[in-house]
């Protein structure tokens, strides 16, 4: 029988601290940003701080997934549980 584990919910104030990690999240965000022009997902460019905001909230997604991952408790999925 396999054990129950629980997800790890979603800290959404984990930021990355060193340099080389604030560059792949860069990175990712292109990406991110990219993907949308070209699938055509908006129809109007962000206010600044609006790309500000998601920028952000990319940012605390991907460090809090990445830290989950690699420093997952015990009994934890190495999941992160989001509410929409």
């Amino acid at each position: 029988m396999q054990e129950k584990t629980k997800d790890s919910f979603f800290n959404p104030e984990r930021r990355c601290k060193t340099e080389r990690s604030k560059a792949w999240v860069k990175v990712l965000i292109e990406t991110a940003m990219a993907f949308e022009a070209q699938q055509g997902l908006r129809k109007r460019k962000r206010r600044l701080a609006d790309q500000e905001r998601v920028e952000d909230q990319i940012e605390a997604l991907i460090s809090d997934v990445t830290y989950t991952l690699l420093y997952a408790p015990k009994g934890k999925t190495g999941s992160v549980c989001l509410s929409l």
